[in-house]
């Protein structure tokens, strides 16, 4: 009977044991489980945080559309560092290019993406650095610009260049104000290129311009009606002619192109500086024609030199 009961005893500790031991599932870790508890807390946070981001974002932008929001006139946009030759009417003009570029939502970059565009195919327009719309709805353009440094005449009337004989304007009238003042170009071989951004062909252009600078400061510049370019020596050479109201000076090779032929834009212009003091001060006075190019001032026809005549 003692046995009986002890024997029992052990047989039931042992059932209690094997059911415990099956109530546990094999294998099973609580870090890992923490571990992706966090994770899956994570992504849905993530989610949340996205779906809160564009219901803000579309809200920031019906705010904005609706609070400065509405189309850009002229009179919006600003030309940052606009240079002084620039008169109203073109400033008028790229500043209305702008406005109609532009949407009436300003979180839309696809405005300022046309007006870039728009600004990059002007003649006028050498650099567009940046176009920037401001919070108070104004439009801020950095550009650079292409100044007018001459009027060309061609065959088709009279056209604007700049210094690097980039075509900016074709047929305009020189007697305006805004091309009045700008040095005169005859004579050119070339004809006008086509669309207006485009470099004219040859070097006759920059010859003149060079000679043109040069000059620029002395005293009689102002006598100086136009620089010629249709004349070449008997070796084929552009021979610059300056035109003025009374005579023709026979300059000779561009400024920089003498190469030991004739005597350097110093000594022509003392020159010609010798034969103005002998006329009061002009240098449209005294002949018919002027030869400097062998770095006197001479008014009989020398050989091998070109007649200067107008054409």
């Amino acid at each position: 009977m003692g046995w009986f009961l002890s024997n029992s005893s052990g047989s039931n500790k042992k059932r209690k044991s094997g059911s415990r031991a099956k109530s546990e599932p094999a294998g099973w870790d609580p870090q890992r489980t923490l571990l992706g508890l966090k994770m899956l807390g994570g992504a849905a946070a993530a989610v949340l945080v996205v779906i809160g981001w564009n219901a803000g974002e579309s809200a920031l932008e019906r705010y904005a559309a609706q609070a400065r929001g509405g189309p850009v006139i002229a009179e919006h946009v600003t030309l940052a560092g606009a240079p002084e030759w620039m008169d109203p009417k073109l400033s008028a003009d790229l500043r209305t290019q702008v406005a109609h570029a532009m949407v009436d939502n300003p979180l839309n970059r696809r405005g300022l993406t046309q007006a870039a565009e728009l600004l990059r195919r002007n003649p006028w327009v050498q650099e567009v650095r940046q176009i920037r719309r401001r919070a108070d709805g104004r439009v801020h353009v950095d550009a650079v610009f292409r100044a007018p440094a001459a009027v060309v005449a061609g065959r088709e009337g009279y056209h604007v260049v700049d210094r690097g004989g980039v075509l900016l304007e074709r047929n305009v009238d020189r007697a305006a104000t805004r091309f009045s003042q700008l040095p005169l170009v005859t004579g050119v071989s070339a004809a006008a290129p086509t669309h207006p951004g485009d470099r004219w062909e040859g070097t006759d252009i920059n010859a003149a311009l060079t000679l043109e600078e040069t000059l620029r400061r002395e005293p009689y510049a102002g006598q100086i009606t136009a620089f010629d370019v249709s004349h070449r020596d008997l070796n084929g050479r552009l021979s610059l002619v300056l035109y003025t109201n009374g005579p023709s000076v026979v300059w000779g090779l561009a400024p920089g192109e003498e190469r030991s032929i004739e005597p350097e834009a110093p000594v022509k212009i003392s020159a010609l500086r010798d034969w103005a003091y002998t006329h009061r001060g002009r240098i449209d006075q005294g002949a018919k024609v002027v030869w400097v190019y062998t770095g006197t001032a001479q008014t009989d026809a020398r050989p091998h030199t070109v007649s200067a005549s107008r054409r």
